[in-house]
């Protein structure tokens, strides 16, 4: 017991001792101690996740949002710890105390010597101490981010295609010729011609556009025709180029050198012009009278056994109603002494139309009155030399006059009051 309560007597001592050195300036400004340890801390570390971002791909895919949180692992690490530099006395006098008294206590049933408190200074070198921290580590995880990802959309394919062109609804004609447009009747020519169609012909048609002949062709080619001697001096070749219900013509004339029987008695050129074809037989020389008039001129001829008189009025004639150049006939029923106008007094520079031509101007009717209403008084005196005359196939008559001029009267149909007339020269 008294052992025990030296001890403690002992250790209060050194606790006074301990505490005055702390005090002691030159103490504190000694050579600093190391510390014996410091325990490890659990601190966790926040470090930020090698997360790999997902690269942009050209396939459209739809990624979803996750919340997966960074995984954190328990992994003891061996720090290096360095002595610190600054030595605190205070506390090492406490921990030496503290680790003292605790000794003491425990050595109640033993005799402790007092050698065990005496310490040797030591030497604090530093160690390489294992402290556990909790440090999360960062682990490699593929976590889903919401990521600029292509949208699918509408794109044009590369992809060359040979696209059907589009057939032109409509034929189409480039050329339509004839080797010659000027030809003798039964001679020949070559037409050519170049389209774009499913079908094609030619027709052969008349002045009067009336189809003769008609020959299916090629859409392009060509083809040798015969020149028929027609009457009329002309012919036309049609090209009909079809597709579907579709049409397209081209029309090319042919003027033809007829070959007649009988000639004309005026130039062969103005029956071409007038496209006339031939005369029905040759011209005659016949009886005849001539007397001119304010508009017009008045003619006496034997045609086709009859006594003809015929009044050519030009238009508009004295009483304004004659819309072109027109003419009336009668058969002369003359009684070959009274004068049919001697009722009229002729304007000055004028007299009355005379002997035959007084009974077609004063007794037979015309557009709007007698013909004299229309033609007025005649300007001279009859003339009774020949005429010629001549008829084409259609009836047209041409008729001769003392001053070298050439009446063309076309026919007069059936019931009409008049016809038009022309001077062809």
């Amino acid at each position: 017991m008294i052992r025990k309560s030296s001890l403690l007597w002992i250790v209060l001592c050194l606790s006074f001792v301990v505490l005055a050195a702390c005090d002691d300036p030159g103490l504190q400004s000694s050579q600093p101690m190391p510390t014996l340890m410091e325990l490890p801390t659990l601190t966790p570390t926040d470090t930020p996740t090698d997360t790999p971002e997902p690269t942009a791909t050209s396939e459209p895919s739809a990624t979803g949002e996750s919340n997966a949180a960074p995984t954190e692992t328990h992994t003891p690490t061996v720090a290096l710890s360095e002595t610190p530099d600054e030595f605190d006395p205070t506390r090492t006098a406490i921990a030496a105390l503290n680790s003292t008294a605790q000794a003491i206590m425990d050595a109640s049933a033993t005799a402790i010597a007092f050698d065990a408190l005496a310490t040797d200074t030591p030497t604090f070198t530093p160690t390489a101490t294992v402290t556990t921290t909790n440090t999360p580590t960062p682990t490699r995880t593929s976590t889903p981010s919401r990521t600029p990802t292509r949208r699918a959309t509408a794109t044009s394919t590369a992809t060359i295609t040979p696209e059907a062109q589009p057939t032109n609804a409509f034929p189409s004609i480039f050329s339509f010729t004839a080797s010659s447009t000027d030809v003798a009747g039964g001679g020949q020519i070559t037409l050519r011609w170049e389209a774009d169609g499913e079908e094609a012909a030619i027709e052969q048609q008349d002045a009067n556009g009336v189809v003769n002949t008609r020959t299916a062709v090629e859409v392009s080619g060509e083809l040798n025709v015969t020149i028929p001697n027609v009457q009329t001096g002309r012919v036309f070749y049609r090209l009909v180029v079809r597709r579907g219900l579709q049409e397209i013509t081209q029309t090319v004339e042919i003027r033809v050198q007829v070959q007649c029987s009988f000639s004309w008695f005026f130039d062969s050129a103005i029956a071409q012009a007038e496209n006339i074809g031939c005369p029905t037989a040759a011209s005659q020389l016949v009886v005849g009278a001539y007397q001119t008039n304010e508009f017009g001129v008045m003619l006496n001829v034997n045609v086709d056994g009859q006594n003809m008189i015929y009044a050519l009025v030009r238009a508009p004639g004295k009483n304004s109603l004659f819309a072109s150049d027109q003419y009336g006939q009668a058969a002369s029923l003359w009684d070959g002494v009274n004068n049919m106008c001697s009722t009229y007094l002729p304007v000055p520079g004028t007299i009355l139309p005379q002997q035959q031509f007084s009974w077609m101007a004063c007794t037979q009717f015309g557009l709007g009155g007698y013909w004299i209403d229309g033609i007025g008084f005649a300007t001279a005196n009859i003339d009774f030399s020949s005429r010629t005359i001549q008829r084409a196939t259609d009836g047209t008559l041409f008729v001769d006059a003392p001053d070298g001029a050439i009446y063309r009267l076309n026919p007069l149909l059936p019931g009409a009051l008049t016809a038009t007339w022309k001077r062809v020269r």
